[in-house]
């Protein structure tokens, strides 16, 4: 897989996102699945925060402080009201800005960039490359907009992807 090939995977993830979040109200974002789970919000919020954080393995310095999306982090606790996350619609600019310097980080990506060792593993894989994590992280993020595209539909909304 190319840098080409991993930019149209979070093209799609990206275009996605937008279809099953552009006409969700801040309210909307907050509504949690019966049982529990993380709202819209908060997997909004962790998709920015992985991009911001991850942008390194595409050679560049994160678009925002770290600390800044830390609420989102994997393992923090579900968001409860709007007073304890950012607004949505600042989570949707902030995954924009951040997809647009993922775009162009990948148009400068070399084959040998994407087949350095990875410095990580989230499955403990010791061949790990930047390439093969890109492709992970790919799947997490369409993993969540899923969830989100679900989310969606307990607010009432229709499906927004075919």
């Amino acid at each position: 897989m190319n840098s080409q090939d991993l930019k149209r995977l979070f093209s799609n993830s990206h275009s996605a996102l937008n279809a099953v979040a552009k006409d969700m109200s801040n309210s909307d974002s907050l509504a949690s699945p019966d049982g529990g789970g993380n709202c819209a919000s908060w997997i909004l919020g962790h998709l920015v925060n992985t991009r911001n954080k991850q942008i390194g393995l595409l050679g560049k310095d994160p678009l925002y402080p770290v600390e800044k999306f830390a609420r989102y982090e994997q393992g923090t606790d579900p968001l409860s009201d709007s007073d304890s996350g950012l607004p949505f619609d600042e989570l949707l600019t902030a995954f924009d800005k951040l997809h647009d310097a993922w775009n162009a980080a990948f148009d400068e990506m070399s084959d040998d960039q994407l087949s350095a060792k990875a410095p990580f593993s989230p499955f403990g894989h010791s061949d790990e490359t930047i390439g093969s994590l890109l492709g992970t992280l790919s799947f997490h993020e369409s993993y969540h907009v899923g969830q989100i595209g679900m989310l969606r539909k307990i607010c009432g909304m229709p499906s927004a992807v075919g």
